[in-house]
């Protein structure tokens, strides 16, 4: 595949199979070729192997293959990383997504309204994703497969080979207008089957795929460390109320005294707008946009904008 042809002498970036490659190196009548990438059978990550070659796995997703087709095209190394730990195999991969968790002990502050705003205003010009780790989460829950079942299947794989252990997830990405998001749990007591390393690892393989990930941590995870670890953000949203002053107030402590070395540098607090909920899902999201609470989203959202922009 000729992504860029420059003239008739100079092809930027060839990509093609291992076995295209030994034939196609050996062709004195096609034109120089600045870049090659070659897809392997096995799974692999992109590397390096020498300074025109690179590698990576033919199973890839579409999306970033094209990811990593552009920064080889505009020598745009930055957004590839590489393994210093491998200098000699030089490894690399996707940048990976900018990652924002909305957490709070309070309930019923605003939490899963301000993260989907959030998705809803990044999906506008960003690829997002957003997950919802709370339980009984009525609107992204699904009859198909969801986080529940993805939890499930991770598990499951952990003892595996390495390359046994790759997941279609595909399969539990849904759409609803903009926003991809995985279904949230389907029952309560799934929610103690949320682990750190699993989310970990979920955002590790989906990272390259987003610009952007927001998840939903809820009331139950949102003093657990190894969550707030996870995230290059933590919003906390919250009223003005007395008893919820009051129980923000010791979480702030709880998560000063578990995360000294981070807090309070990722955590912003937010103060959410009351907001009436409405019978119908569509009427919601649709009367949430143009909300107070809304306005106040999309001003919260414009900074996160700039800072994704500096970020490249």
């Amino acid at each position: 595949l000729l992504l860029l042809d420059r003239g008739d002498e100079v092809i930027n970036l060839l990509i093609c199979t291992e076995a295209s490659y030994e034939q196609l190196s050996g062709n004195k009548t096609l034109p120089s070729v600045e870049k090659w990438l070659i897809l392997k059978e096995e799974n692999s990550k992109l590397c390096k192997s020498a300074a025109n070659i690179y590698f990576c796995s033919r199973y890839d997703s579409a999306r970033d293959l094209l990811r990593i087709s552009e920064a080889l095209l505009a020598d745009n190394f930055q957004a590839l990383k590489f393994d210093k730990e491998n200098p000699e195999m030089a490894l690399v991969t996707s940048g990976e997504a900018f990652v924002i968790g909305v957490a709070s002990p309070i309930g019923r502050c605003g939490k899963t309204s301000l993260a989907y705003m959030l998705s809803e205003f990044a999906s506008e010009k960003y690829r997002a994703l957003f997950l919802c780790l709370d339980s009984g989460n009525v609107i992204f829950q699904s009859e198909e497969k969801g986080l529940s079942d993805l939890i499930y299947e991770m598990e499951s794989r952990e003892h595996l080979r390495e390359k046994d252990k790759r997941i279609k997830y595909d399969q539990y990405i849904r759409k609803q207008g903009r926003i991809d998001y995985i279904p949230a749990l389907s029952s309560y007591s799934d929610i103690f089957a949320v682990k750190p390393h699993i989310i970990k690892a979920l955002i590790h393989d989906v990272g390259t795929l987003y610009d952007l990930i927001i998840i939903d941590v809820g009331s139950f995870l949102s003093s657990d460390d190894k969550f707030f670890g996870l995230c290059d953000d933590y919003l906390v949203p919250g009223t003005d109320d007395l008893l919820s002053k009051d129980k923000l107030a010791c979480w702030m402590k709880v998560m000063e005294k578990n995360c000294p070395a981070v807090f309070p540098d990722k955590i912003q607090l937010v103060k959410t707008r009351p907001f009436s909920d409405s019978d119908s899902q569509k009427s919601y999201f649709e009367s949430l946009r143009f909300s107070l609470f809304g306005k106040d989203i999309r001003e919260l959202w414009e900074r996160y904008d700039k800072l994704l922009m500096e970020r490249g």
